[in-house]
């Protein structure tokens, strides 16, 4: 997977968050690099990298909630087997 710099700082903070959890980075290399390029364009336009499976509602105490990784996150996950945005997902 080809990451700019930022993208990559990125995943290496998510990777920090991975360290001890029982799910990883969703299968689908392309898919996670998307992903990974939405969370840097919103980190770049509102400060913070919020999910872009998120509409922000201009409410800082709403929409931190919605930071990825978001609070919903783990909950999809043993739900669906993934997040919504798909950039975390079940171990294979």
């Amino acid at each position: 997977m080809k990451l700019t710099p930022e993208e990559a700082g990125l995943k290496k903070r998510l990777d920090e968050y991975l360290a001890d959890k029982d799910f990883g980075y969703y299968p689908d290399e392309e898919t996670v690099a998307a992903t990974l390029r939405g969370l840097c364009a919103r980190e770049r336009e509102k400060g913070k990298p919020y999910c872009t499976c998120c509409f922000l509602t201009g409410n800082s105490e709403i929409d931190d909630r919605n930071v990825c990784p978001c609070e919903k996150l783990e909950e999809q996950i043993r739900r669906d087997g993934h997040c919504h945005c798909r950039l975390f997902a079940v171990k294979d």
